[in-house]
């Protein structure tokens, strides 16, 4: 009897082995790694023509290691609960991370660093903060409401949030609120959402002309500095009309978005577009998979009309937020077990020892990588597009080019787009301020990122930006007079 179980329990195995090798073909190509597994299988088949005695011995073995196994999953996933949740939403330590590893590599880092490094991770200073009677929020942003309409296909994104049976894309935050942002300097960066959820001082989006209206992704919404450091805040303090719509991740087209959903009302004189080179033209070919997104290329198209909708944005974004913290953990806590997510984590990091990088080689040469021709010719129809919104009610657009990391800490990651981009914007006519001179004009460029590494600007970076902007602006404002 013993041995017809065993025979089960190993023919059981053998079949599940294989439906996983079948699935690794199918989405993944032919591997090499994958020949263990082939031959894992075919050994688990082959077992049925041994002695009644191996064949018991090695399903003890098989179950017994399987038991260990998944014993070690459970006490490292009770370990890691108490850590950051790096797949939760995009409620990360530091939203420039690619990984898990590096995450905690530069976490790890910068508390030797720093021994007052805030350690723990967003949604516990969230936690903490309820706790003590303060009802934060996460700095949610529209690159996180966006899907894959067919998450198997990678075709056609689509917004998480509807209303009435149509998307509704919120290009800000929860308004007026408490948002916990991000940490990358050792303290939190929090800050009050203003009236429309973005990182602004409150009363700017009204009906009342602006002077200046600043656009971009996390560098920025400001992140992972203090309100007052970032760079347009140190805009603000010589221009307190000033209006911030950048937020985290924004791309090309989100921007776009932003600017005729929130700054064509306010028809402000100066409008700064901040690019990042490190991965505005990866997001666009991201973006440009929304239909929703590509409507705001229409001159005629009227929008969402998102100005007079907070209230819905609000009641949207919350139930969101609530969705994710009461549903997502325990889909992605299973997930995670039946894949021995923590068990693979811990022996990646063994193995990689303290060489971990902060980002893969892969993901730094794939936003590094040149773009096609036809991504190029996109982000030209965007940047006419937004020249032509901000013309159109009197304004100047300025192209703010914002140098990476790896442009000084690995030279040979650097982006290869660079080139191509300031051609085309000189070919638009449209005024440049690139601040790479700058940058590499300092003693130390690394000075300018928090210890040193891979990430945003710290406060002396948003500095050097800040004061740049203002020299340029000013000298044309001189000019002008």
């Amino acid at each position: 009897m013993i041995e017809r179980l065993a025979d089960r329990i190993l023919l059981s195995i053998g079949m599940c082995v294989t439906v996983l090798l079948v699935f690794l073909l199918a989405t993944n190509g032919m591997a090499l790694q994958y020949a263990f597994i082939g031959v894992l299988a075919l050994g688990l088949f082959a077992t049925r023509w041994l002695k009644a005695s191996v064949k018991i011995n090695i399903m003890f073995v098989l179950l017994s290691s399987l038991v260990t196994v998944y014993a070690c999953e459970l006490v490292l996933a009770i370990v890691a609960s108490r850590r950051a949740n790096f797949e939760v939403s995009r409620w990360l330590l530091f939203p420039m991370d690619a990984t898990p590893q590096s995450a905690q590599a530069r976490l790890s880092h910068s508390s030797e660093a720093k021994p007052t490094f805030d350690r723990r991770d967003k949604l516990q200073v969230i936690h903490d903060l309820r706790q003590q009677g303060v009802t934060a929020y996460p700095a949610v942003v529209p690159h996180d409401i966006l899907r894959w309409v067919h998450p198997d296909e990678f075709k056609e994104l689509s917004a998480l949030v509807m209303r009435d049976g149509t998307e509704l894309l919120p290009l800000g935050g929860v308004s007026n609120v408490p948002t916990v942002f991000c940490n990358e300097s050792g303290e939190y960066v929090t800050y009050t959402s203003s009236e429309h959820g973005f990182h602004n001082p409150p009363g700017l989006l009204g009906d009342e002309p602006l002077e200046i209206v600043a656009v971009g992704d996390s560098f920025t919404h400001g992140a992972c500095v203090p309100t007052e450091d970032s760079f347009v805040g140190v805009i603000r303090a010589h221009h307190p009309k000033t209006a911030n719509l950048g937020m985290d991740s924004n791309g090309p087209l989100l921007m776009l978005a932003s600017l005729k959903e929130y700054a064509r009302r306010v028809r402000p004189k100066t409008v700064l577009w901040f690019y990042f080179e490190g991965n505005d033209l990866k997001d666009l070919e991201h973006e440009r998979r929304s239909p929703l997104l590509m409507s705001y290329m229409s001159a005629g198209w009227g929008g969402q009309q998102l100005l007079d909708r907070q209230s819905e944005i609000d009641e949207e974004l919350k139930a969101y937020i609530e969705q994710v913290r009461l549903n997502m953990g325990v889909r992605i806590a299973w997930e995670s077990t039946v894949k021995l997510h923590n068990v693979r984590q811990l022996l990646a990091l063994w193995y990689a020892g303290d060489a971990t990088p902060d980002h893969s080689h892969k993901t730094r040469t794939y936003f590094s990588s040149e773009v096609s021709e036809e991504e190029m010719n996109q982000f030209r129809s965007v940047l006419v597009e937004a020249a032509s919104t901000v013309r159109g009610w009197g304004g100047q657009l300025y192209f703010i080019y914002l140098p990476e990391w790896a442009r000084y800490g690995h030279p040979e990651f650097a982006n290869q787009n660079r080139d191509r981009v300031l051609r085309l914007v000189k070919d638009l006519n449209l005024p440049l301020i690139d601040l790479h001179p700058g940058f590499s004009q300092q003693p130390d460029s690394l000075e300018l990122f928090p210890f040193r590494r891979n990430g945003h600007y710290n406060s002396e970076g948003h500095r050097l930006v800040g004061e740049e902007v203002l020299r340029v602006l000013h000298g044309t404002n001189a000019a002008a007079r």
